[in-house]
């Protein structure tokens, strides 16, 4: 993703969410290990998750690239490109209905 940053001048970010890659639970035990309690993994709450990280890491940083044309005094982020593979594909589908 550095790569895709630099080349873009854009700001990347790569998402984990809830019970995949390294946001597994460490004592994941299908479901019933304590540090599962209360974890439901599901569209809806991965698409939570997103619109989570969106709102308080992405749209509230504020905009140091001043290449955008709207010059209207907004120093926050006011557009955001989504796109994802397999389940994260699926996601930023869900998120853009």
């Amino acid at each position: 993703m550095p790569n895709l940053s630099s080349s873009t001048s854009s700001k990347v970010y790569g998402i984990d969410y809830l019970g995949q890659g390294r946001s597994w639970p460490l004592s994941c035990n299908d479901g019933n290990g304590p540090t599962e309690v209360g974890l439901i993994y599901s569209i809806d709450t991965w698409a939570d998750q997103i619109i989570q990280f969106i709102e308080e890491i992405i749209v509230q940083r504020p905009n140091n690239n001043n290449n955008d044309d709207d010059d209207n005094g907004d120093d926050c982020i006011s557009k955001v490109h989504l796109v994802g593979n397999s389940v994260g594909g699926y996601l930023a589908v869900v998120l853009a209905l």
